[in-house]
């Protein structure tokens, strides 16, 4: 009995749609049943989690309130017999904790051990940050915890928070037992489901047989002599005599025709992949383990570790508007193809041309970095073919980094393409553009660097360190200056060390000390782009940091104040310039700039409301922190303040260390925000 004749498939195949058939019913009923339970599941814990968070939130902001009210009368014992009976009187309550803004413990019902101790957790950190009530979810003991926070506030201010931990286990029982009721009724509904399939499989069984055996049996002869046909010998001629004079007689007469059609399909299959390869290298389906582009599917990928070469021409789009559409597309052509000759002695392949830009790919690190080299070198000996009037000498920017990425195929069945994805093609990309922004031909990643057999064999120095947007793990990355003019690589030679110190001065933040040695490089090679990047930015920061003596600019129409705030600030070694008035002050502010401004408000001629809105209001000012003092003690007049870009408020009379306090918080805010916009500014 040969299971594999038309007959027995036949019968496989439609005994196969009634199981497909019964098991579809089957199963549709079955899930159809199960997700009406399991939404009543859903349903009910939903509801049963709603109330919890109901009665959870409305419990902590009556506690909170009433926690708020003792603590404002420093009744710490009557707070503390609040929030126990809190605990007692709600089983699902699994702990208070009453918590300060510097995460020090008051309260601590689950363990009493960490009151008066400054807690640290991600949780804490959260806790302390909410202005209004908020929640979050814990897992304690592998139970699920839903701690309500509610702030307390004193005095306008919120003095810390009061979270109240609520045990999700009594929900996580009701659903757990409500779930084996369900499991229960869906193993009832799929025996029934089974015994009832089982007995109309038995009947369709017998009619199945019946009919495949009557349709079968004419074909039996004609398969056997397909199979011959199927081995592939396009020389056979088999014909296929049946007692019907019908199709199959038809069929057995097209054998041969079949047979030459396949012969020519074959060769123009031939001649396809061979222009196929333009478009698809080759190498690319070699790593698919395909042998041709036929058998390629959609979403078919292969996971391995490669080097990734970027190249760019650099500004290309400004001297290609200066061509015409056609010398574009020559001169384009002309220079990708001197380039992918390189690229492929070094056995790497072009995954894509991406307009004036490659991107390829290659299984060794010290091949990509050679034939980035070659392509430098290359390209030096282009412009000399183009050194005529009025072209311009073309440049080059390559980055490369080594890292496991996927290759495969995206798209559509209509249309498809090939791609290689991974954060290493991301971070060679990232580098290239880099290559612009330092003036070097080539720079390679710290992977790339450790795959090279040899990086000795290489003129290399390390520039900077990235990372992809988006990621958190800087890279570092080298310049390889092989391919520069002979005297640019003896300079960079030359200060190698020198860059070297400064370099790790720099990124240990000793920017004092790393400046005379980017100097130093400068001095040697004036062409040296990254050694004056590095030293505008030691320049930068240094400019931005906090002064050891800060000017402070006193307005005050009253001498007594300004005397008595004169001399205190200068006894705590600030530089202090003081106006009468609000147009003097404004002279002085523009001919030296203050670093904080003390500014009363009732002043005539000009008030200090004024002052400070003309200071906002100039971009050269606008930044000076400015701090009201003034007996002008409505909440108003406070308002106004700060609406018009008043950092601070100070009512008269005041305490001096008060003042000193402020001035000084808020000059160190200023430094600290100069400091991150710069930064912002650098990082993007």
């Amino acid at each position: 009995m040969n299971l594999h004749s038309i007959r027995w498939r036949l019968l496989f195949t439609m005994l196969g749609l009634v199981i497909a058939l019964l098991a579809t019913l089957t199963s549709v009923q079955i899930l159809s049943q199960q997700n009406i339970l399991e939404r009543e599941l859903l349903y009910r814990e939903r509801l049963m989690r709603e109330k919890t968070h109901q009665r959870g939130q409305m419990l902590s902001n009556n506690l909170a309130n009433q926690v708020a009210i003792e603590m404002a009368a420093y009744n710490l014992s009557k707070v503390t017999e609040l929030i126990q009976t809190a605990v007692v009187e709600n089983p699902e309550l699994a702990y208070s904790i009453l918590m300060d803004n510097r995460r020090t413990v008051y309260i601590h019902t689950q363990q009493p051990a960490l009151e008066y101790k400054t807690l640290s957790a991600s949780a804490d950190f959260f806790a302390v940050d909410q202005k209004q009530p908020a929640q979050q979810t814990l897992t304690q003991d592998h139970e699920e915890i839903v701690e309500f926070i509610t702030p307390i506030q004193m005095s306008n201010q919120i003095w810390g928070v009061l979270r109240l931990g609520f045990s999700m286990e009594l929900v996580s029982k009701e659903m757990a037992k409500f779930q084996q009721e369900i499991n229960e009724q869906i193993r009832i509904m799929i025996i029934k489901s089974l015994i009832t399939a089982i007995i109309f499989l038995l009947f369709s069984f017998i009619i199945v047989v019946m009919i495949s055996t009557k349709i079968t049996t004419p074909l039996i002869k004609l398969t056997e002599a397909a199979r011959e046909l199927a081995k592939g010998n396009f020389s056979t001629r088999l014909l296929v005599y049946s007692k019907y004079q019908d199709e199959i007689n038809v069929l057995s007469n097209t054998f041969d025709e079949m047979i030459t059609n396949l012969k020519r399909s074959y060769k123009q299959l031939e001649q396809h992949n061979k222009a196929n390869e333009r478009f698809v290298p080759r190498e690319f389906l070699k790593l698919l383990n395909k042998k041709n582009l036929i058998n390629v599917q959609l979403g078919e990928y292969v996971q391995q570790e490669m080097t990734i070469l970027f190249s760019d021409i650099r500004d290309f789009t400004t001297f290609s508007e200066k061509m015409t559409p056609e010398d574009n597309f020559k001169f384009i052509n002309s220079y990708l193809g001197q380039m992918e000759a390189i690229i492929s002695q070094h056995k790497g392949f072009i995954d894509k041309y991406i307009g004036d830009g490659i991107m390829a790919l290659f299984l060794n690190a010290d091949d990509a970095v050679k034939a980035a080299i070659a392509m430098s070198k290359q390209l030096t000996l282009y412009n000399q073919t183009r050194g005529r009037p009025g072209r311009p000498i073309i440049k080059i920017g390559i980055g490369i980094n080594t890292g496991s990425l996927m290759l495969g195929t995206i798209g559509s069945q209509n249309r498809m393409d090939t791609t290689v994805i991974s954060d290493a093609v991301n971070l060679a990309s990232r580098i290239e553009d880099l290559t612009k922004i330092y003036g070097a031909t080539l720079l390679i990643s710290e992977p790339t660097c450790h795959k090279l057999a040899d990086p000795s064999q290489y003129q290399v120095r390390v520039i900077d360190t990235t990372k992809v947007k988006g990621k958190a793990i800087e890279v570092t990355i080298y310049e390889v200056f092989d391919a520069d003019p002979p005297e640019s690589i003896t300079l960079k030679n030359q200060t190698l060390p020198t860059f070297k110190e400064g370099f790790v001065l720099y990124h240990c933040e000793h920017f004092n000390d790393a400046r005379p040695f980017f100097e130093q490089v400068l001095q040697v090679n004036s062409n040296d782009k990254t050694a004056q990047i590095y030293l505008e930015r030691c320049d930068k920061i240094l400019s931005m940091t906090m002064p050891k003596k800060s000017k402070i600019l006193l307005v005050d129409d009253t001498p007594i104040n300004l005397k008595l705030l004169s001399n205190f600030l200068k006894s705590n070694d600030f530089e202090v310039v003081v106006a009468i008035n609000g147009k003097f002050a404004l002279e002085i502010v523009n001919s030296k700039r203050p670093h904080l401004i003390l500014l009363d408000i009732m002043m005539p001629d000009m008030s200090g409301f004024e002052v400070c809105k003309q200071l906002k209001a100039n971009p050269k000012t606008h930044d000076i922190p400015i701090i009201f003092v003034s007996g002008m003690s409505e909440t108003a007049d406070k308002v106004k303040a700060f609406k018009l870009g008043g950092v601070d408020y100070i009512t008269k009379p005041f305490q001096r260390e008060e003042v000193l306090a402020r001035v000084k918080t808020h000059l160190y805010l200023s430094h600290l925000q100069q400091q991150a916009s710069w930064y912002i500014k650098n990082l993007n």
